[in-house]
């Protein structure tokens, strides 16, 4: 008996559902990313209900939230230099919806305490979710600096308590592994290694996923690839960089551009759909591959660890790697070198 199609289907404003051959699957977007709501449509709706603001009071911490992402986009939208970068603004967003709102948006600000993010660090961390906790309550911060500002909150609770503390990555795969990794995805299909492709083309240019998942064909050129940075704030210049021309650039975007030139679109990397990648899009299918990956015998290595790859390469052949414009954030995030060469005093 062959496999049931999978079918969307728009229940309300902000429900979907997802027609499966057992069970049907709830789920919302949400700053453009996915997020499940289970298999029962009445808890489902519920649920979207919370995370979307339909239950929302004023004077509450959601509402100071709520305000504080409005604010912001409103900044944006205006060109005002002072507004946080719109990728910024949309984790943010995605922060306060799916995991602050639910657990202290019914508080009032003034009913926040210290210790309830110390508690929610400490619950996190046990969960293995300590880093990602961390930039979650400093989203809270941004919010209760707005909130003073507005008369929402007299005092900022979260700060005066340590983050959990994050360790920075060491990993830097090797050619052999990025290799291999390529060779189980394309082996897997055309989304795959679509998915695959973006990763390398992360790991050889060093250009951010935002950009390369971006990327236009409009931007390929005679000379160069044009890679317009995504990370900047409102009212700031655009900053482009001009990627160089190599065999294996040529190669890698030669290969995307023949799966997604069957569809009508500008863009470079798409999804089987037609529809460029989205973030959370590309991160599903990653894992699904590294799953694979991992069970071949690899040892599992992310995608941003690829840019790593890059950076630390550029630095030992005593080159300028072009990915920040402060060196020593280059140096302390993505410098993943073993040894170094220290010159003595002559």
């Amino acid at each position: 008996m062959g496999r049931k199609r999978l079918t969307n289907t728009h229940l309300s404003l902000r429900v979907y559902v997802k027609h499966g051959r057992y069970r049907d699957t709830y789920y919302t977007i949400i700053a453009g990313k996915y997020h499940g709501l289970g298999n029962d449509r009445a808890t489902a709706e519920r649920k979207a209900r919370e995370l979307h603001g339909g239950a929302y009071v004023r004077g509450t911490i959601a509402d100071m939230c709520l305000s504080f992402i409005a604010f912001q986009r409103g900044l944006i939208a205006s060109g005002d230099p002072s507004a946080l970068a719109p990728r910024t603004v949309d984790d943010y967003e995605s922060a306060f919806m799916v995991h602050i709102i639910p657990k202290f948006g019914h508080m009032k600000p003034s009913e926040f305490r210290p210790s309830h993010k110390g508690k929610y660090l400490d619950l996190m961390r046990a969960r293995g979710r300590g880093v990602r906790a961390n930039r979650e309550m400093a989203a809270l911060g941004s919010a209760f600096n707005y909130g003073i500002r507005r008369g929402m909150a007299e005092v900022n609770p979260c700060h005066g308590v340590s983050r959990n503390p994050e360790r920075p990555r060491s990993r830097r795969p090797e050619k052999v592994e990025v290799n291999a990794f390529l060779q189980i995805a394309q082996k897997r299909g055309e989304g795959s290694y679509m998915t695959a492709l973006i990763g390398l083309m992360v790991g050889i240019t060093g250009r951010r996923r935002a950009e390369v998942l971006e990327l236009q064909k409009s931007a390929i050129t005679e000379d160069h690839v044009r890679v317009v940075a995504a990370k900047r704030k409102a009212g700031e210049s655009e900053r482009v960089y001009e990627v160089q021309w190599t065999p294996l650039l040529r190669q890698l975007l030669g290969e995307a551009m023949r799966m997604s030139q069957k569809h009508d679109n500008d863009y470079v990397f798409t999804s089987r759909t037609g529809a460029p990648y989205t973030d959370s899009g590309f991160k599903a299918n990653w894992s699904k591959i590294m799953h694979a990956y991992v069970l071949a015998g690899g040892e599992r290595f992310t995608a941003h660890d690829l840019r790593a790859m890059y950076v630390t390469e550029m630095i030992e052949q005593g080159r300028n790697p072009e990915t920040h414009k402060n060196p020593a954030t280059t140096r302390r995030v993505y410098d993943r070198r073993r040894k170094v060469k220290v010159q003595p005093l002559a």
